[in-house]
Formats: C-alpha cells, structure tokens, sequence
C-alpha cells in the first residue's frame, strides 16, 4: 500500500498529516484454481503501514515533509466476514498482486476463499494487516494487535521499525453481491490504528542520543499494548493489555549544532488532555527536552505529532572530541582516527598569533 503524509507543523506541539492517494490502475489476476470467491481492492488513504514478516513488506520512502507508503506485491492481509450476524469467513489470508496505493487482493489458500452467501443478504466484511495466522479464533471485533514499549533505530533505514510496527484495518458493511457484482471486487478504504512521533532535536554541543522516550506522565496512562491487547475492526476501539506508560526508540545518533537530527517512533493515540514528555537518553543519563499537554481532542490516529527541541546536557554527558590544538596551533593538523569528532583554535591564523574574531565573517 502507498500512502502520502504531509507533514505541517503547528505551534509547538505538533502537524497534521494529510494523505493524498492515487488510484492505481494496476490490478492482479486471480490465481490459477477452482475457487473463485471475492476479490478485495483495498486503498490506502488516510494513513502509513507496515510489513508483515518475511514474506511481507510494505515499503517507506522519506522525501522531506512527505512519508510515502505502498503496497508491495505478495503483502498479506486477514479477512473476515459476517452475515447476518454470523461469521461466514474467520481471518482467511489474501495477498497484494501488484504494488502501489490501489491493489488487488485474491486468496492464499482455496480451502479459506471469501464468497458471497446469496445476491441480497447484506455481507460485512472487515481486513487488516498484517495476517496474523495464528488469530482465526478471534473475530473481527476482538483482533489481536501490539505495540512495542521498545522500539529499535536501524541507522541504514530510519523508517524499517516503522513498517514493522504498524496496523491498518478497514471494512465494508451491508455489501451485496447483486449491487457489487458477482465479479466485482469488494473495495476497502484501510487506516492505519497508530500515530507517528517525529522528535527532532537540536544540540548545543555534541552529544551522542542513545535513545528517545515518550512517556505519560501520569503512568497509569497505557502508551503501549502489550500481548493480550485487542482492536475491533468495525471501530478502531483498541482494548488494551499489559501496557507500558513508556515507549523507548533506542539508536545512536550524534547531535548537530544549529542543526536536527531526527526519531520517529510509532505510539498509541489518544491521551486526550494528559501530559506527556520527551526525553532524550545521554550517555546512560535522561534528560528532557519537552513537555506537552495533549489537547482533548487526543492525537489522532494516522496523523503525525512533530516535537522539536534542544538539548542541552552535562559537560561529562558531551561526546568526546580531540582537541588538536591543545598543545599548540599550527598550519596543518593531521588526524588519523575514524569516527572522533575534531576541534582546533579557530581565531588563531595557522602558528601565529590570534586575532580578534570581530573582524571574521
């Protein structure tokens, strides 16, 4: 699935993230065999997503105020059906045909193929992804969902732990056959259940952030789901289970003076009017760098709360840097370590004297 978020930030606390998609004209075939049951054409609107283990990964790109999102061929979702209140379909598996916003989704497997009863009966179907094999049992209104309280930076791909992490769901109620087709595939409009944080941090010296942490400050208030913790998919209602009040993106990156670097970790929504912090992880130390109170209209699901923020830590919490002028100035400095940081006397013009900076650009 392929989405567009547009970030845009507002006061201190945070932008909206609008999405805009595309339809894409590409379909896929239905799979050779006997089964023809019915096709899903799901579209991502709204929202970002996810990849769903080996065999599944939707894919992220970052352009600057955009996070783009796509179905990727072979990404698997779960399918449920009902019927007059009756479950005619428990998590059936089907897969993408093709990359792209718009996709066409056809069953894995002929022994779990959707179909419909009959022409009139109205059907209600409900997906998400990623399939969840081992959730059949659970039904479309009690879904298993987590979310983890840790979280990991890959430094190659800074949005891979978001495609892990994510959950899209979407339905389509009172569907019949005779208004659809009988050929005709069942469009669904999915969502993403999670929010994005983007915390972008300042430095005023060099220091190198371990790790990034939300956190309630009330810590009853549940931020994370744990295994146990369960969405309805006609709703989007998430029950949660062995919470954290605490979320920790852990990743090395060095701070840059007068410039940002960048977390974005996936969190929970909600936490209508509670006090959250951001904090970052120096050196083993904490230290945090914004406060926020989340308006009562909580942070919404899909969208993208930015928070940026300097940080300013303890002198033994500063990364190391050689000083190369420390024994004395010179016309050439050599330095032979990979990886340090670097400073010498910049008001001293090569082993001279030094001069008066005022008169530096």
């Amino acid at each position: 699935m392929k989405r567009t978020i547009h970030i845009q930030t507002i006061i201190a606390l945070a932008a909206l993230l609008t999405a805009s998609c595309a339809q894409n004209g590409e379909t896929a075939s239905q799979p050779e065999g006997t089964a023809a049951g019915v096709t899903l054409l799901g579209t991502a609107g709204e929202d970002r997503s996810p990849a769903a283990g080996a065999e599944t990964r939707t894919d992220y790109e970052d352009s600057e105020n955009t996070i783009q999102v796509t179905w990727t061929a072979g990404d698997r979702i779960g399918v449920h059906t009902e019927v007059n209140g009756q479950i005619t379909a428990a998590n059936y598996g089907y897969r993408a045909g093709s990359a792209g916003t718009t996709t066409l989704f056809s069953y894995l497997s002929e022994q779990q193929v959707v179909d419909w009863q009959d022409e009139t009966s109205p059907h209600d179907f409900y997906a998400y992804y990623p399939w969840n094999e081992s959730a059949a049992e659970a039904g479309p209104h009690a879904q298993p969902v987590t979310l983890a309280a840790e979280q990991q930076l890959n430094s190659s791909d800074p949005l891979a732990h978001l495609a892990a992490l994510d959950f899209m769901y979407g339905s389509a109620t009172g569907q019949t056959r005779q208004e659809v087709g009988a050929f005709n595939p069942v469009p669904i409009h999915f969502k993403h259940l999670f929010s994005i944080l983007e915390v972008r941090i300042r430095g005023t010296q060099y220091a190198m952030v371990e790790a990034v942490k939300f956190r309630c400050t009330d810590e009853s208030e549940a931020v994370s789901l744990g295994e146990g913790s369960t969405v309805d998919l006609a709703t989007g209602e998430i029950t949660p289970a062995q919470t954290s009040p605490e979320i920790v993106l852990t990743g090395n990156q060095n701070t840059q003076i007068g410039g940002y670097i960048t977390y974005q970790m996936m969190i929970t929504p909600g936490h209508a009017g509670r006090e959250f912090e951001i904090v970052a992880q120096v050196n083993g130390n904490d230290y945090v760098i914004a406060t926020r109170q989340v308006p009562e209209t909580g942070i919404q699901p899909g969208r993208t709360l930015v928070v940026s923020a300097d940080l300013t830590v303890a002198e033994e919490d500063t990364y190391p840097t050689v000083n190369l002028s420390e024994k004395g100035c010179a016309n050439t400095y050599y330095v032979n370590r990979p990886g340090e940081l670097y400073k010498f006397r910049a008001d001293v013009k090569g082993n001279g004297k030094a001069l008066t900076l005022g008169g530096l650009s």
